[in-house]
């Protein structure tokens, strides 16, 4: 999914209620579940009618999608959700850990699970949890939500306190 500037080519409704298949600039398709947009939002009620919600088309020379009645989500959003619902694979963490600049024992202690936990999840060929995803994610785009988990680990030995 593109991060910056997404714009969309096309979109239609999906096999499954309140998806989409949009198509990117760039010609990339992803799937994307716009469920809990629609159930918890009330400026969406209206798209809870899967007649209303199949009205959907590009708007804005690509920067929204919109609805006939209406309502409208920006690419930028649509992007989001696409990258969020994304399942995390072991390569996916593994290359969050290094983004993040993180030691197997860092990502230990920032998720708050044992050191194997983080090997094993390196190591996985299938999806990870979708808590480990959301927390991994979370972390990447807050800051502030790591710098308040994280603590440096050091190589080697602590040194000896000077006698005193």
């Amino acid at each position: 999914m593109p991060r910056n500037n997404p714009r969309i080519k096309a979109v239609r409704p999906g096999s499954d209620p309140y998806t989409l298949v949009v198509t990117w600039a760039g010609g990339l398709k992803t799937a994307v579940d716009l469920t809990g947009v629609v159930a918890r939002s009330e400026r969406f009620q209206e798209l809870l009618d899967a007649d209303t919600f199949a009205d959907v088309g590009v708007v804005t020379h690509g920067w929204g999608i919109g609805w006939g009645c209406g309502a409208d989500y920006s690419a930028d959003s649509i992007a989001r959700l696409a990258r969020e619902q994304k399942p995390m694979t072991g390569e996916d963490f593994a290359r969050w850990m290094r983004k993040l600049d993180l030691s197997n024992q860092e990502a230990s202690d920032v998720l708050g699970v044992s050191l194997t936990t983080v090997k094993n999840h390196k190591r996985a060929k299938g999806p990870l949890p979708a808590v480990v995803a959301i927390a991994c994610s979370a972390l990447a785009e807050d800051k502030t939500a790591f710098f308040a988990h994280y603590r440096p680990r050091y190589v080697g030995r602590p040194r000896a306190k000077a006698a005193g």
